[in-house]
């Protein structure tokens, strides 16, 4: 079967999606910059409540984590600004947000330890943001165009795009 479309989706397990209005990744064919969750049972998109962008921003980029229901968001602002939301789908616990550097291009989010901390790969630099403190960390190593993060919660590996090697780092 198939479902309506829905920008840049994610799992959060046991059939439920999360994804953006297709506004947020193909703005000409609609007006749609919500945040959707997918119901298995109903068989169709919802609207996360309080998950509402301004007109002109949009979402650019989403990762979920299972089991705990939190999903992590870029949005992009009209005046060339981003944000990197947070928030939590099940207990609702989480809803905190950062700004971007300016002129930075988020290519990567990644959960670990549990969905309490957010790895960001954004214009060659690797964070961790601690979601439980709000504290946010560099990282050593570093990727052009960071495109994946893979951790045991000992360590990150991550790399760029055509990149030789994969850059490993103590967490």
């Amino acid at each position: 079967s198939t479902i309506e479309a829905r920008c840049y989706p994610a799992s959060l397990g046991a059939g439920v999606f999360v994804g953006g209005g297709l506004g947020n990744c193909r703005s000409k064919l609609s007006q749609d910059r919500a945040m959707w969750l997918f119901d298995p049972q109903a068989r169709r998109w919802q609207v996360i409540p309080g998950l509402k962008l301004k007109r002109d921003d949009a979402i650019s980029l989403i990762a979920a984590h299972q089991p705990s229901g939190r999903l992590a968001y870029v949005v992009k602002h009209a005046d060339g600004t981003s944000t990197i939301a947070a928030a939590d789908t099940g207990a609702g616990d989480l809803d905190i947000g950062r700004n971007v550097e300016a002129g930075a291009v988020v290519t990567q989010l990644s959960f670990a330890d549990a969905g309490k901390k957010l790895f960001i790969g954004s214009s060659g630099n690797v964070v961790e943001w601690d979601l439980a403190s709000d504290t946010v960390r560099a990282l050593q190593g570093g990727a052009l165009v960071p495109s994946f993060f893979a951790s045991d919660g000992r360590n990150l590996l991550f790399s760029g795009l055509m990149q030789d090697g994969v850059a490993r780092t103590d967490l």
